[in-house]
């Protein structure tokens, strides 16, 4: 057991580090050489934990959108109707984004590096996380909890939403997460008409 455990700090620190130098240099101009350098190891050393640079990428993706997913599936599965379930959607949606905002970054903006089968993972998951919050949307309008005349824009508004902290926010920053996780509770409900439904 105690052989493992530097294996697999090392492997998520390549992780992290790798994230760093793709969203700063991009995919495609970052070399397994400067992961190397960042990481003060040998480039041979990398492939004894991945067997590339796309492997990599991958592994960031998957990792980050399966965190969302069953993050956000799991909280909002404990609230009592739409309303809590979009609330419980959107802050873990910012929170994740806020804390991971690297990672967070390459995600949406590298999937054009990955080829299949990778690719159509990564797509897999990111349509089951978009349909986890149309299907959160679809339940506020037969509820009567929401007035949305268009789910998938919706949908597309909500999650823009949320990711736009990856720009922005910072610990040191005037308010803290959760009130600018609160925050963004609100806007949500406004672009969802919390509170109008089929009285809209």
């Amino acid at each position: 057991m105690l052989m493992e455990e530097p294996q697999v700090g090392t492997r998520e620190r390549l992780l992290e580090l790798s994230a760093q130098l793709f969203r700063e240099r991009g995919f495609h101009a970052t070399s397994m050489r400067d992961i190397a350098r960042a990481a003060h190891m040998q480039p041979a050393s990398i492939y004894h934990h991945f067997p590339g640079k796309e492997s990599i990428l991958h592994e960031l993706m998957r990792g980050f959108l399966m965190e969302l997913l069953h993050s956000a599936a799991n909280a909002s599965d404990q609230a009592a109707d739409a309303t809590g379930r979009l609330a419980a959607f959107m802050r873990t949606h910012i929170r994740l984004h806020a804390t991971r905002a690297m990672v967070a970054l390459v995600t949406d903006s590298e999937l054009r590096a990955l080829k299949d089968p990778a690719r159509r993972e990564v797509v897999m998951l990111r349509d089951r996380y978009e349909q986890l919050l149309q299907d959160i949307l679809r339940q506020g309008v037969q509820e009567g909890l929401m007035y949305v005349p268009d789910v998938k824009i919706a949908s597309y508004q909500l999650l823009a939403l949320g990711t736009g902290v990856v720009f922005w926010w910072r610990p040191d920053g005037r308010l803290s997460l959760e009130e600018i996780v609160e925050q963004h509770v609100g806007a949500a409900f406004g672009i969802c008409g919390v509170g109008r439904g089929k009285r809209g």
